[in-house]
Order: structure tokens, then sequence, then C-alpha cells
């Protein structure tokens, strides 16, 4: 059963009182050496730069985009941005294993292989984030480059534009059948670590950000309260709130907008 009950643009605002997502964002200068923020391509030994490349031999995918930068040259602020604490990319440490968390322009995101600055505060577009680390000293012949990564892990599912504390209303018919929590052992994340899973028109599928009236016992008609919009602000400033959708089989839903 296709999402368009659900998702349509008509019916947007059945599901919550939305607000204008964030546009397509475009990033400044990230390096110096590339101000036109050139893109790696693909290494003989090291594989490719580009989002979904394939890792260890196709186990997985590479879950970022890498923009070239040469080891020991600055990093700069694309735009307007808030410094959210360290970013590592590996469990292991290494001479490049250090990065950023950061948000602005409604995006949160990581960069890879930086030694910042500093790990907190703000900075202006154009402003210092900090240091390439030495990648050649890691991978020797590799193309240096910026590891940038939207969010704080895999995303599995889709994102629709919500305001803090808006009303969020069951799209068709749904049964409730539990609680659905996006975080593991996150305090930090705590103030947004609640949700629902949801089925009904022969889908299952989970909200994630939201407080529920109840998690179960019930179902709801169209149209009914299922709960409130958690505050996403405290725990992401910056970002566009919103609802995150995911299917329970961890299939796109895209295709269903």
């Amino acid at each position: 059963m296709r999402l368009y009950i659900l998702f349509s643009f008509l019916l947007l605002a059945v599901i919550c009182s939305c607000r204008v997502d964030a546009s397509q964002v475009k990033f400044g200068s990230l390096c110096s050496g590339n101000s036109s923020n050139r893109k790696r391509g693909c290494d003989t030994k090291y594989g490719c730069g580009n989002y979904g490349a394939s890792r260890d031999s196709g186990k997985r995918k590479h879950e970022g985009l890498d923009i070239v930068c040469a080891d020991g040259a600055t990093v700069f602020a694309p735009f307007d941005v808030k410094l959210n604490g360290k970013a590592a990319p590996y469990k292991k440490n290494n001479a490049i294993n250090d990065g950023i968390n950061l948000s602005g322009e409604g995006l949160c995101f990581k960069l890879f292989y930086v030694k910042p600055v500093s790990y907190s505060g703000t900075l202006k577009k154009g402003q210092k984030i900090g240091t390439l680390l030495p990648m050649q000293k890691v991978y020797p012949g590799i193309t240096s480059h910026v590891h940038v990564q939207i969010g704080d892990r895999s995303h599995e599912g889709l994102d629709i534009a919500c305001a803090d504390g808006a009303t969020v209303l069951a799209p068709f018919d749904v049964k409730l059948n539990g609680k659905a929590a996006p975080y593991i052992n996150q305090p930090q994340k705590e103030p947004i670590n609640d949700g629902i899973t949801l089925s009904g028109e022969g889908l299952c599928f989970k909200l994630f950000y939201v407080k529920p009236d109840r998690y179960s016992g019930t179902t709801l008609k169209k149209g009914q309260k299922i709960g409130t919009l958690l505050p996403m602000q405290k725990v992401y400033p910056g970002i566009t709130s919103h609802i995150h959708v995911q299917m329970c089989d961890k299939s796109d839903p895209t295709k269903y907008f």
C-alpha cells in the first residue's frame, strides 16, 4: 500500500503542523587549497570518496562524502556553525582519529580527520575549524580529504519537517504497537529519545522524536492525536525539527512520497 495516503502534499498537514524544510544548503569552501570543494575520486588501493561507495569488499557502504584537502591544510566553517563536540571515526585510536560534530543551516553533520581548534562554541562562515590530520601516515598514497557525514548514524528513514511541540496526528487508522526509542545509552539525547511503532493500511512503521499519549492498547482513527513532537532544538540547535519516519524493515520510505 503506497504511502501517498500518509504523505501526499495535501495530507502533509495531517501528520503534523509543518514548517518549511531546510532549503538546499550550499557548503562554502571547506579546505584551504580547494576553494571549489573538489570531491575525492577513486584511489586504486582505498576505493572511492562518493557517498555509498563500497567498503570492505562490499560489506558496508561509505556513509559520507570526501572533499579533497591536503595534510596540514586549514579546514574552514562552510557557513555559520555551532561546534557540538568530538566525532571520532574509529574505535581504535590512530593518527587521524579525530573530528567534530557541527550544526548550522538546519543541518547536523560531522567532519572527520580534522584536529579542531575547539570542540565547542560557534564560528562564522570562513573561520578556522581546525587542521587536516596526516592521512598519508595512515593511508599512504590516498587522496587526503575531509570526510563529511550528515547526521549521527546511517539514516534509515525520511524526515518530515515539524515544529517542536506540534501535535502529531494519525495519518490513517493505525494500531499502536509499543515504544520505539531511536537512541541507546546516549543520555545527552534523552529529551528526544521517544517514539512509537504503528501499523495500518498494510504497513508497519515508526515515528521517532514523538511523545505519544499512549504506546499500545488501542487504535486511533485518522486525524486523532498520536502525541507531541519533542524538543529537537534542545538536542540539535539549529536543525530543522522533524518527525523521523522509518519502515519497520528499514527499507527506504522515499518511494512512497
